[in-house]
């Protein structure tokens, strides 16, 4: 009879652990996803899976070439504020004829897309 209080004491003190580290992941997952300061978005489970994002100020936009110049107003650890970036908006879901120089902007892009001081961008939105 004491074995099995026992056991189900062990079992009790197991599951509530297991409920405990279960709402510890759900908290973070959503403060993780939902923070209005994240520079960065989980799209999948490798480190080149994030979608980081900017904002930034449209300098100037080239049509034919699909790109945008801008000025960062947003910094994260990769790229910095009152930088000049170009855009690379040639992704077919793009769409940048409704954007205009002045205009600010939210760009999202994996950190692998940079090069220099161009980037691939996998969507814009307005800010």
């Amino acid at each position: 009879m004491a074995r099995k209080k026992i056991g189900i004491i062990i079992l009790l003190i197991l599951s509530l652990c297991m409920l405990f580290v279960h709402i510890l992941n759900l908290y973070n997952e959503h403060n993780y996803s939902n923070d209005e300061n994240s520079y960065s978005t989980r799209v999948g489970e490798s480190d080149d899976t994030h979608w980081w994002n900017n904002t930034g100020e449209i300098l100037q936009i080239n049509s034919r070439e699909k790109s945008i110049i801008l000025r960062v107003i947003k910094a994260n650890d990769y790229i910095e504020c009152d930088t000049e970036w170009i855009l690379d908006c040639s992704k077919p879901q793009i769409s940048i004829s409704d954007l205009k120089p002045g205009d600010h902007i939210t760009f999202y892009y994996f950190r692998k897309n940079i090069d220099n001081n161009k980037i691939k961008v996998e969507t814009i939105e307005k800010a």
